[in-house]
């Protein structure tokens, strides 16, 4: 969607996302209505409301919005924390954004003693993210860890339990560890639970995989992206044949068919919790 390193203007963007230029045009948060994800822009100039944006152990702390008094669960923090949509980090620079790269909604933490515009101190709310491709690794991981990892033996019952539980890590560390291992706990949880049949269609899994042991192939599909302070939940994570999958994405009737794999997701794994 975004080019890595290419230097984007705000209005350009907004003109071809018709975000409300109004609201968003000097915001850190972009919300463009009727697209799949967020923008966020972090730069040097968010120093002097107290927005010290940072990478720690990997996970980077992005502060919310709101430039003067306690920050506030509304518009671009909700969007963050509620939406389920993508998030893409932007840097500003010399009056231009420049893409880094996809970031996944790891929980949040409440900072005290942060300056707003006024010099008042005030509690700032400070999102915990993790790089995306990091979390694609730990389900590629999986793919190739068939015969040793644990979770393939244990209980079914002790899987489910581990995949649906709720992210609410605070700090960078346990914030990380969390995202990678529920990431192989819900994959792992969603391919037992298919027990080889497509749950969209119904079909047998087309194949076997080369991995030993030999297991059917299917493909997780997350119906909604980012929830319950998380990236992934079983309640919303669906195994697809290959040919399903490519339905979703491709399809011309690729969200009306997702919307009904939510359907059929509710009656499988109920609702999350």
């Amino acid at each position: 969607m975004f080019e890595q390193g290419r230097p984007y203007k705000r209005d350009q963007l907004h003109r071809e996302w018709s975000g409300d230029r109004r609201l968003q045009q000097q915001g850190g948060i972009l919300t463009p209505r009727n697209q799949p994800f967020i923008v966020l822009v972090s730069g040097a100039t968010g120093h002097r409301y107290g927005y010290d944006d940072e990478w720690i152990d990997g996970v980077f702390h992005y502060f919310g919005a709101g430039q003067t008094g306690p920050m506030e669960w509304v518009r671009g923090n909700r969007a963050i924390r509620d939406s389920g949509k993508d998030l893409h980090l932007f840097e500003e620079k010399q009056g231009a954004l420049s893409y880094w790269g996809q970031l996944d909604y790891a929980g949040f933490r409440y900072q005290d003693g942060v300056p707003d515009r006024r010099g008042q101190k005030r509690r700032a709310i400070v999102f915990l993210l993790t790089p995306h491709d990091r979390v694609v690794e730990v389900e590629q991981r999986v793919e190739s860890s068939q015969r040793s990892d644990p979770r393939w033996s244990m209980s079914q019952a002790e899987l489910r339990r581990r995949a649906r539980r709720s992210g609410k890590a605070r700090t960078p560390r346990e914030a990380k560890r969390l995202v990678y291992e529920r990431s192989a706990d819900v994959r792992i949880y969603v391919l037992r639970r298919a027990d080889g049949k497509c749950e969209g269609c119904g079909g047998e899994a087309p194949f076997r995989t080369k991995a030993k042991p030999q297991r059917p192939y299917l493909e997780p599909h997350h119906t909604d992206r980012i929830a319950d302070e998380g990236p992934d939940h079983p309640a919303r994570v669906i195994a697809l044949c290959p040919n399903c999958h490519r339905r979703v994405h491709f399809g011309a009737d690729g969200d009306q068919y997702n919307r009904a794999l939510k359907r059929a997701l509710r009656k499988i794994e109920g609702s999350p919790s």
